[in-house]
């Protein structure tokens, strides 16, 4: 069986902007970090906080903010809240697990 795949334009343009900001964000936030003397996980805090704000500003002005809120209410008694919640912890930690071993070698070169 052959597949030919159908690209949409706007799909390529997405996943094109979507993989040069990732390519930057790196770097953005390491400069960041050296110019502000800030730890990892304050930068990531406020990496993702600005990300939080933008992202519910566009939904709010493409007018889809209202129904994602009635979806999470809705569906099987407001679950996704806390799965929502569950899954921002587990994000959290793993990024706390990740940003640890740099710090324990930067405390034992010193």
């Amino acid at each position: 069986m052959q597949v030919s795949p159908n690209f949409d334009p706007t799909g390529v343009a997405m996943i094109s902007v979507a993989l040069l900001a990732d390519a930057v964000i790196g770097n953005v936030q390491e400069q960041a970090m050296r110019q502000h003397s800030a730890a990892n996980s304050e930068v990531i805090f406020y990496s993702y906080s600005s990300g939080a704000v933008m992202l519910t500003l566009g939904l709010a002005a493409a007018g889809m903010l209202g129904p994602g809120f009635a979806y999470y209410r809705d569906y099987r008694g407001g679950i996704m809240y806390l799965a929502t919640a569950a899954y921002s912890l587990a994000g959290y930690i793993g990024m706390q697990v990740r940003a640890f071993p740099p710090k324990i070698h930067m405390l034992k070169s010193v």
